[in-house]
């Protein structure tokens, strides 16, 4: 159990309501009562203002509006890895919506509290359509999450890392932490008269990468409290139904070791747990609750530079196929200092050659479309990348785009299909580096670096056949033994 960090976070959020013990009346959130489920879905995403990026991890908040008093969260959620986010509630309530995001590489542009809405029955629309973040200038923050997984869980969670800026000196990493824990329904019966103190149901997640970078976040609701007038009093037999529970927070550390670990190429790896947290105290009877506990878990790392390391703003990159060729489109909103673009392309994400150059506005506040078309794709796939130079060195690279091109008709040859003893594969202008057989089970059945495959042994039936070749790319056929 990941228990490291020196600091520790616990949340826990109080619900303070009146009870008359003779109505049989209950301490519960404002949303939802017990035994109503929610009807009402709010939902929307987290953007970077000016671009189509979309943000993972971030903490979103569903409040009651209570008029003359402090608003009550009553749901949260997670954003997904495409910025989006579900949140639940009851129609006919009032409600905003309250985010929490890595407020070093962010500020918020739109949408932080939300305005006031009415929720109704079945779809919502978040005010704005979510929220809208716009960067800091001196910072990159890259981010993820985990899937929503049923608990106890271990697992990890990957986000790029940043690749080191000529120009620019990095001072600090921070580390965003966000969970959520969630219960589709809670059941408390009453085996006998029963009187409940306190009922606290969640989960403990814990994060560790890099570096010393280590948070511990305990997500939990409580129903009910020690006084007396707020406790739940249940009748033998009773059974007490909550739906649609959730839960979550949100922390933000410092990288305090080394920082190697989060530069380059590739991807910084946290490792992340969960456990299912239950407390039930009870000053007589006996009760027994059901529940399942979902849990998952973000985590953005936020670099903070001494300069802006973007020359420029990139709002979209794209790689489309026009015949034999592949077409690429960017467009900026704003360039500053600004030099070249440099067009790197890779057969297989990890190995990069420049393929062309092409020059920047320089100094722009307004949209700039640029495109280059690259006549010679690898056969099958290609993955392409801007290198966005400034004029002093310093630069930054964009998202990678990926593509799949299928080879001409007879682009590569396998002969003779029907094959019995001796498979012959050839291609015209490309080196074959080795060729891979595989049944219909998808088992590697054979591997060779020379052209020719002794098929003899092979049993009769189809095979998949794969040619790689000498850049990286790769081409595939299916062949029929029959001896």
């Amino acid at each position: 159990m990941m228990r490291t960090t020196t600091q520790t976070l616990k949340f826990l959020l109080f619900v303070f309501l009146s009870l008359q013990l003779k109505a049989q009346t209950y301490p519960v959130l404002p949303a939802p009562d017990h035994n109503t489920d929610h009807n009402a879905f709010i939902t929307g995403s987290v953007t970077l203002s000016g671009t189509t990026q979309k943000l993972a991890g971030i903490l979103v908040k569903l409040l009651r509006v209570v008029p003359g008093a402090d608003n009550v969260a009553v749901s949260y959620a997670l954003s997904d890895a495409t910025g989006a986010f579900s949140i639940s509630g009851q129609s006919g309530i009032d409600y905003i919506l309250e985010y929490e995001f890595p407020a070093a590489g962010f500020t918020a542009s739109t949408g932080n509290p939300s305005a006031t809405f009415t929720a109704s029955a079945g779809a919502n629309l978040a005010p704005d359509g979510g929220l809208t973040l716009q960067r800091v200038s001196n910072t990159i923050t890259n981010c993820n999450v985990s899937a929503p997984t049923m608990t106890d869980w271990t697992t990890t969670i990957a986000i790029p890392k940043a690749e080191p800026l000529a120009g620019a000196v990095l001072g600090s990493i921070s580390v965003f932490g966000s969970t959520l824990s969630f219960h589709p329904q809670i059941k408390v019966e009453a085996q006998s008269d029963s009187r409940i103190r306190a009922l606290m149901i969640g989960a403990s997640v814990s994060l560790s990468g890099p570096g010393g970078a280590a948070v511990d976040m305990e997500s939990v609701k409580t129903f009910a409290r020690t006084p007396t007038a707020q406790n739940m009093v249940l009748a033998s037999g009773e059974t007490l139904t909550y739906y649609d529970i959730s839960s979550g927070l949100s922390t933000n550390s410092t990288v305090t070791g080394a920082k190697t670990a989060y530069l380059g190429t590739g991807n910084v790896v946290f490792d992340a747990e969960a456990l299912a947290s239950k407390t039930i105290t009870i000053s007589g009877g006996n009760t027994t609750s059901t529940e399942q506990t979902f849990a998952n878990a973000g985590v953005c790392l936020t670099y903070v530079y001494d300069v802006d390391p973007l020359p420029v703003t990139l709002i979209s990159f794209s790689a489309t196929a026009e015949g034999a060729a592949v077409q690429l489109n960017w467009a900026t909103t704003s360039e500053t200092n600004s030099e070249r673009f440099e067009i790197q392309k890779s057969a297989d994400a990890k190995n990069w050659n420049a393929l062309s150059s092409v020059s920047a506005k320089g100094e722009s506040k307004t949209r700039a479309d640029y495109n280059f078309t690259d006549v010679n794709p690898f056969n099958g796939q290609n993955f392409y990348r801007l290198k966005m130079i400034d004029r002093d060195g310093t630069f930054a690279y964009s998202r990678i785009n990926s593509i799949k091109l299928k080879a001409e008709i007879n682009a590569v040859k396998m002969y003779p299909n029907p094959a019995a003893d001796v498979l012959t594969i050839s291609t015209e202008g490309t080196q074959i580096k080795k060729i891979e057989i595989y049944n219909q089970a998808g088992q590697l059945i054979k591997g060779s670096e020379k052209a020719s495959v002794d098929v003899s042994s092979f049993a009769n039936g189809i095979y998949s056949v794969r040619a790689i070749y000498a850049n990286g790319s790769a081409d595939q056929g299916r062949i029929v033994v029959a001896h």
